[in-house]
């Protein structure tokens, strides 16, 4: 994106979009996916809240996870293409094919971040009980 007072103001809105969808939901709250982009230039964050953050969230109280950056270019288009149509049309059947596969479930996905946060919690809990002690 540009950077400097515009990137903060863009980031910001994405705070407050994710604190009012939260605001008006019960927990638990749906993961989002927040996106910023000036046609070339597509950034995918995850929102997340704040340890401690209100029952109706305030922007302050989301942090933004950095997924991916994607530049479009010629030589990105097809990449671009299919990340877009997996978060557009995410539910219905489609062919399975490698590069869908890491759009879908690789290092930079919404699921993958989803369930790394969800493993992490756990596993700040679990830590403290006695076999994982031993193991460690």
């Amino acid at each position: 994106m540009v950077g400097g007072l515009a990137e903060k103001l863009t980031l910001g809105q994405l705070r407050e979009y994710a604190s009012g969808i939260w605001s008006e939901e019960k927990p638990p709250r749906r993961p989002l996916l927040c996106i910023a982009a000036d046609g070339a230039v597509w950034e995918v964050y995850r929102p997340q809240l704040r340890n401690g953050a209100a029952a109706r969230p305030r922007p302050s109280d989301i942090e933004l996870e950095h997924l991916r950056t994607l530049n479009l270019s010629d030589d990105t288009v097809r990449e671009f293409w299919l990340w877009l149509t997996s978060i557009l049309f995410g539910g219905g059947g489609k062919n399975p094919t490698a590069d869908r596969f890491k759009n879908d479930f690789g290092a930079t996905s919404p699921a993958f971040a989803d369930a790394k946060a969800a493993l992490q919690e756990v596993w700040r809990i679990a830590r403290k009980l006695p076999e994982p002690q031993l193991a460690f």
